[in-house]
């Protein structure tokens, strides 16, 4: 066994220690791919609802409003895709019906 206090140890121990930190850190100019990028302050970016207002910081949209119209439109494209699949599938059905298939 060998004893803690032998400094061979310790230099593998930190050695090891090292390359498990070196594993984790990133260099400082690399971009982790998962991090969002939010558009700089005074970019000049408009609401993308509305088009009226400058947005600034962090927002995407200028006004509950306007969040509430992005969300409506969002469920209503949402809607349409899942519609337009039942409806495919209801008119395979009809046809299958039609042509006396299982």
């Amino acid at each position: 066994m060998l004893e803690l206090e032998d400094p061979s140890v310790h230099e593998a121990l930190e050695k090891a220690a090292g390359r498990e930190v070196a594993k984790m850190t990133r260099p400082a100019s690399e971009v982790s791919p998962q991090t969002v990028r939010t558009p700089v302050v005074g970019s000049g970016r408009r609401c993308p609802v509305c088009n009226e207002l400058e947005l600034s910081g962090r927002q995407t949209v200028c006004s509950a409003a306007c969040r509430r119209a992005r969300t409506r439109q969002r469920e209503t494209a949402a809607r349409q895709v899942r519609d337009q699949g039942i409806r495919v599938l209801l008119e395979t059905a009809l046809r299958k019906l039609e042509e006396g298939g299982p």
